[in-house]
């Protein structure tokens, strides 16, 4: 979801039977605007709270 939305913000996005932006609505790199974010790393939160515990990650974001 957020590869799909900040790779191409204001931009709208197809959405599957599950509520999920289609691949092919935001995977071309060609499409992305001059606000497009790229995220450069990507992890599983080692520490989080016990809600998040498995699930939480961490992303760093920067404009492309």
């Amino acid at each position: 979801m957020y590869l799909a939305h900040l790779s191409h913000p204001g931009e709208k996005l197809d959405y599957d039977e599950k509520g999920f932006p289609k691949e092919s609505s935001y995977a071309d790199e060609s499409t992305k605007s001059t606000h497009a974010l790229t995220r450069v790393a990507h992890w599983k939160a080692e520490r989080t709270f016990k809600g998040g515990q498995g699930t939480d990650h961490v992303s760093i974001w920067k404009h492309a």
